[in-house]
């Protein structure tokens, strides 16, 4: 099967937005920011495949900023990031006083708060910005 390895062009690129979701359908947005990664997509059909070609190019309608967005692709995989160089959450749902409370407890407790708070994983959204390199890659590499 051939993947496409797609790498940032820059450090601190890589914003992971993991989407908590509670059973009143309240969510909150747990982002990082990761000094480097690697990830990997295979693409389904050549509708995809000209996609991914496309959004290396030049950023696509509907992405986030400058950025390529690798969760729009059907078959991804996370390789490796690592150096988590910024993390904060967000809701919509809270007045701002709250809203601050929640960041603290979540601060201390971190996904444990969260799902003592009736709080799961619903989804995640990850963008690559300023530039990627591309490599395709064959069984095995």
């Amino acid at each position: 099967m051939i993947s496409y390895r797609i790498t940032p062009k820059q450090k601190k690129s890589i914003i992971d937005v993991e989407i908590w979701r509670n059973k009143d359908g309240n969510e909150c947005e747990v982002t990082n920011v990761w000094r480097y990664g690697e990830y990997h997509i295979m693409p389904k059909d050549n509708e995809e495949k000209v996609l991914l070609l496309d959004m290396v190019a030049q950023p696509q309608e509907g992405c986030v900023d400058d950025s390529f967005e690798v969760t729009k692709f059907y078959h991804w995989e996370l390789d490796h990031v690592w150096d988590s160089c910024e993390c904060s959450i967000a809701t919509g749902f809270l007045s701002d006083d709250e809203e601050e409370e929640f960041v603290k407890k979540w601060e201390e407790d971190g996904e444990e708060f969260l799902n003592e708070e009736g709080f799961e994983p619903f989804g995640c959204d990850i963008y690559i910005h300023n530039g990627v390199e591309i490599e395709k890659c064959f069984n095995g590499d």
